[in-house]
């Protein structure tokens, strides 16, 4: 019979694995479209690339904490520009980039925890962009155009839910597990098992 805390944990486990597929997967395609040719490298490709990077990194530096060990940026509104500048593809080569320089150099996290953020970031701007592109979004300077507010207000209404859902159900089920282990009924209650605490934020 499964433990209980297993049977916690195992919807938290599950998100996370499907996050990090998604980024993979994600990843391997635009990468594999840049490296055939099909999506052009050339002109202000390299320039728009670093300068996202970078601004990205210090928008990761300079957030807001949340409760529950979150963490707010203006990070969500440059993967939004990446997608409106150069496709969901783009995006996805920005994103990792972005979690590596601003989490792991500049804010220090451990690599793990920078390599979740990562997952969550790139995913969520890959299938965000993807549905900006089926509903006929536009790219470059087409995407700044009036009868493109639709699509635009759709893309940004899909990065915040994509990204902040899929952190926070992985959030919730690793903070229901932990609850659960350390004998607490439910997370942020008090309970009177000895040592027990609420969770971080709480």
């Amino acid at each position: 019979m499964t433990p209980p805390s297993r049977r916690r944990s195992a919807p938290a486990s599950v998100v996370s694995i499907i996050v990090a597929l998604a980024a993979v997967i994600t990843v391997g395609v635009a990468f594999t479209g840049y490296a055939s040719g099909r999506l052009s490298t050339g002109g202000t490709f390299p320039l728009a690339l670093a300068g996202l990077v970078v601004v990205g990194a210090f928008t990761r530096r300079y957030g807001i904490a949340l409760p529950g060990n979150g963490f707010s940026s203006y990070v969500l509104g440059v993967t939004v520009f990446a997608v409106m500048e150069r496709g969901w593809e783009f995006a996805t080569i920005v994103a990792p980039l972005v979690t590596v320089l601003g989490d792991v150099v500049l804010r220090r996290l451990p690599p793990k925890l920078a390599a979740s953020n990562a997952a969550h970031l790139t995913a969520g701007s890959a299938i965000a962009g993807l549905i900006y592109e089926q509903v006929g979004g536009a790219t470059g300077s087409l995407a700044l155009e009036t009868d493109n507010i639709g699509p635009i207000a759709l893309l940004v209404l899909a990065t915040m839910v994509l990204i902040n859902g899929s952190f926070y159900l992985t959030l919730g089920g690793k903070r229901s597990s932990t609850a659960h282990r350390s004998g607490c009924r439910s997370p942020g209650t008090d309970c009177s098992t000895p040592g027990c605490r609420p969770p971080p934020g709480s």
